[in-house]
């Protein structure tokens, strides 16, 4: 389909997160495209957070026992101090985080802006739609794109093999 050609991997792409980085990211488009939107925003995170991690392979020793445990949180400043990645991606990275930790872990909707219930409210209050499972649905689908776009440019960009940052 249409939607697939940007995204499609391609198996010469240089990943520093392995294999297992690669069937994420395939797994991530193969959800959005079957409405599995959820499971897309989770698999785009984890194939970026094997990047990042495999990026920071080489710099094992300077990051003490404990760093092959680190979520996506603690990955995206320790690659941007070492360069491995800029601020605009860092910006995004952190926004694909925030939007699987509100979906992956119980927070409550009403206190966390972040969310997707409060997100989704917020353009149904503010909207003529009168439909809130179709702009919550909305919410989601859009979300899972980003994670996509996100996961796309920290796997095509060669991370950790002198890509462009």
């Amino acid at each position: 389909t249409l939607f697939r050609s940007p995204y499609r991997y391609d198996p010469a792409w240089v990943v520093s997160g392995g294999v297992e980085a690669m069937w994420l990211y395939n797994e991530a488009w193969h959800d959005y495209i079957d409405a599995a939107y959820f499971s897309a925003i989770i698999c785009a995170h984890a194939a970026c957070e094997r990047e990042l991690a495999g990026c920071l392979f080489p710099y094992r020793d300077d990051l003490g026992k404990g760093w092959l445990m680190w979520g996506l949180g603690k990955l995206i400043p320790a690659t941007l101090e070492r360069g491995i990645i800029n601020e605009e991606i860092s910006q995004d990275l952190s926004k694909l985080n925030e939007i699987r930790k509100v979906s992956a872990h119980f927070k409550p909707d009403h206190e966390t802006p972040t969310s997707v219930q409060h997100r989704a409210r917020g353009l149904f209050a503010a909207g003529p739609d009168s439909d809130y499972e179709r702009v919550l649905r909305g919410m989601v689908r859009a979300d899972a794109l980003f994670a996509i776009q996100v996961a796309t440019l920290v796997l095509r960009s060669n991370l950790g093999f002198g890509g462009p940052w």
